[in-house]
């Protein structure tokens, strides 16, 4: 009766689970295999059906491009600046956060409004600081007089400020997020830890290096991890405020499987793009994770 009783509970479960699967299924797992499929395809819409398999080729062309191997490399960069700057002003902004001032609650609700913003919408505010002629950057250098009156300055022409800026707007969204999870974990630190070493006359250092810092470590990796993944993905900024310029300088992996697929209309190599992005991101996260997780060991041993 049991036996009856436990299967009857295990098919119920099934059935309420099945419309989730299903979604799961039309929504992320048949585009998932499909794109597999399409990148071992030559499928270029400029090209007369029917579009046959080409094997490995799609794969093989990629890394005889030179402007795929130039986005490879400005995704590495890029993500390796917005993850640390994200994860520093996080750290930091959360520390001043988590002290008890007047208007603290405010601040804590204004820090967090911009990752409440869209990214395209985050993508032309930047763009609009950014504009030649009459962007937010010329008008306040112009204030200062050190321009010209109708002077105009293509700041995205900048190989500089270009990178620059697809940073900036990247971290300004994402670093609220960081603070929000920094500042939960501070709040779970007890007094008494700080307590005991001011009565040592530590400094603020030596809070930070041997109290703060050590009992976040699961909240870095986090911190870390996660924002790996939004960076090495991150389009709409790049799309919206540079377009891959200036001459493919800021172009990232998930601009250029775009461009391939939507522009040149080659959805073989686009998806074969989209693949090598998320073998990248998976190995990066991998790597992410252990050299995290090690130092996390290490800690507690000591």
């Amino acid at each position: 009766m049991k036996n009856i009783n436990k299967n009857s509970n295990n098919l119920n479960c099934y059935i309420k689970l099945l419309p989730l699967l299903i979604f799961i299924s039309i929504f992320s797992i048949y585009p998932s295999f499909y794109a597999i499929n399409l990148s071992f395809k030559e499928y270029k819409l400029v090209l007369p059906p029917p579009y046959g398999y080409v094997g490995f080729s799609n794969y093989l062309n990629l890394f005889k491009d030179s402007y795929f191997i130039q986005s490879f490399f400005n995704t590495i960069w890029f993500a390796i600046a917005c993850v640390l700057f994200v994860t520093i002003l996080g750290f930091f902004t959360a520390i001043l956060l988590n002290n008890t001032f007047r208007g603290v609650n405010i601040l804590r609700t204004a820090i967090f409004l911009p990752w409440t913003v869209p990214y395209v919408t985050t993508g032309i505010l930047w763009k609009l600081f950014f504009m030649s002629g009459w962007g937010y950057l010329t008008k306040i250098i112009n204030t200062f007089g050190l321009l010209e009156a109708g002077t105009s300055i293509a700041w995205l022409s900048n190989d500089f400020v270009a990178k620059f800026a697809i940073v900036l707007a990247q971290v300004w969204h994402e670093f609220p997020l960081a603070t929000i999870f920094f500042l939960s974990g501070l709040q779970t630190i007890p007094e008494e830890l700080y307590e005991a070493i001011d009565l040592e006359s530590r400094s603020v250092f030596h809070k930070l290096r041997f109290i703060t810092i050590p009992l976040l470590k699961p909240v870095f990796a986090i911190v870390i991890i996660l924002n790996t993944i939004l960076a090495i993905t991150t389009f709409d900024v790049v799309y919206v405020i540079t377009g891959g310029g200036p001459a493919g300088k800021t172009s990232l992996l998930s601009y250029y499987a775009h461009s391939k697929a939507f522009r040149f209309l080659d959805f073989g190599e686009g998806s074969a793009i989209s693949m090598v992005l998320t073998a990248v991101t998976i190995i990066v996260v991998i790597i992410v994770f252990k050299i995290t997780a090690e130092r996390n060991q290490m800690g507690e041993t000591n």
